[in-house]
């Protein structure tokens, strides 16, 4: 599941610059938090992708909600851009964030910095680790 999950988030990576660059229009929520046209590609790319790869795992993400009727206690969570007001002034400081869930704890854990090419990703009983570019990961906590 690891591997799906920071294969999901590295498949939005070429668009995610492109739109960093190009995308500074947004729309209010009605919780007064900002969405971009690039927080919906993105969260329906990586939906997309989970859903082909997990096809019987539900769905949450920050922008289009939950992809089933039955009350959420597991499967994937989706943050397309962590950070969408850096992202529309040009801080390269946002990510892209999605965790895994089983009987509401957190299994799998993966923010990638798009603009900054870093990743970091975590899973129970695995550690913490730390990938730039496309190096070999640091292992940066254990747990």
């Amino acid at each position: 599941m690891l591997s799906i999950a920071i294969q999901a988030v590295k498949n939005t990576h070429q668009y995610t610059i492109n739109a960093f660059y190009k995308i500074k229009k947004y729309k209010v929520k009605s919780d007064q938090s900002l969405v971009t046209q690039a927080d919906i590609y993105i969260e329906n790319k990586i939906r997309n992708f989970l859903l082909i790869k997990t096809p019987q795992i539900p769905i949450f993400g920050e922008e289009l909600s939950l992809n089933t009727n039955n009350k959420f206690n597991g499967g994937w969570i989706i943050d397309p851009i962590d950070g969408t007001k850096s992202f529309l002034y040009g801080v390269p400081l946002f990510s892209t964030l999605l965790a895994y869930i089983e009987n509401n704890e957190p299994v799998i854990g993966v923010i990638f910095f798009p603009i900054l090419n870093k990743i970091i990703y975590a899973s129970q009983g695995n550690g913490c680790w730390l990938q730039n570019n496309n190096d070999t990961p640091i292992k940066v906590f254990f747990y």
